[in-house]
């Protein structure tokens, strides 16, 4: 049985791999083999950014989580801006 994603699911991730300004900017996002979803982030972040919990790294087991993820993410590194 295959781990891969679903067909639709490549959809919506193609929003993050364009980079859109309104979401998912920032961050290079991918799909492994085992059907796991990654993203990295495509700046170092500073030391003050990882002290107050941002990742560089991030993964999930679908894109739904991994896109709040990234949403978590951009948040935080909002409110420290």
């Amino acid at each position: 049985m295959s781990t891969a994603p679903a067909r639709d699911e490549y959809t919506a991730y193609a929003a993050y791999g364009a980079k859109t300004a309104s979401h998912g900017a920032g961050w290079s996002t991918w799909v492994s083999q085992t059907g796991r979803w990654w993203a990295v982030h495509d700046q170092t972040l500073s030391e003050s950014e990882l002290a107050a919990g941002c990742r560089p790294v991030l993964y999930a087991e679908d894109f739904a989580v991994l896109a709040e993820r990234i949403s978590e993410q951009d948040r935080l590194r909002a409110q420290l801006a």
